[in-house]
């Protein structure tokens, strides 16, 4: 199982739920908080909590103006992350895609529904109620985060969890298909 940012934090989840049907798992610059290894691993969730936050119109609303606000800029923001090769973003058409799917009539109400979810639990509880392998192939120059010292944290957490450290952006898998499935095979 494998996933990217935010899609990595719900591989990971998915792989400690569903452990013993996952053979391994591959995470791109993965979202989640990662504990620092000298602090106690306890998450208390509140994955039963009701949620009091703000009311639906208001949260779509400002899904909306974060929409408004962002379209514009979708091209420049995608070459941003993708450091090493920004021409990805056309030749794939990154930008277009996201572009269509901020559009699209429900696009708001998710934006809206990421606001009620609970409080996440930390990598650190997720990858080691997981007991199959681990490879983080993380792009380095990732410039929403410390790439590097995330990879290291990531290493810290259990025994086999593998990281690769690639000089590419936030999304390595576009960004360079061949480097990365070298770092799969490795």
């Amino acid at each position: 199982l494998s996933g990217n940012s935010i899609g990595g934090y719900t591989a990971a989840l998915a792989s400690a739920y569903l452990n013993e049907s996952i053979n391994g798992l591959i995470l791109f610059n993965s979202a989640g908080l990662l504990l620092n290894s000298t602090l106690p691993i306890s998450d208390i969730t509140t994955l039963t909590s009701k949620y009091n936050g703000p009311k639906n119109f208001l949260l779509q609303s400002i899904g909306k103006v974060i929409f408004y606000l962002l379209q514009p800029n979708i091209k420049k923001l995608c070459e941003w992350l993708y450091v090493t090769y920004p021409n990805v973003v056309t030749q794939n058409n990154v930008d277009k895609n996201i572009y269509r799917d901020s559009c699209d009539i429900g696009a708001s109400d998710v934006i809206a529904s990421g606001a009620k979810l609970p409080s996440p639990l930390s990598m650190n509880y997720i990858l080691n109620s997981f007991n199959g392998p681990v490879l983080i192939s993380q792009g380095a120059l990732d410039p929403l985060n410390d790439a590097t010292t995330r990879a290291y944290m990531f290493k810290q957490i259990r025994s086999n969890i593998t990281t690769d450290l690639l000089q590419l952006g936030h999304c390595p898998m576009d960004e360079s298909p061949e480097l990365v499935a070298s770092s799969i095979n490795k």
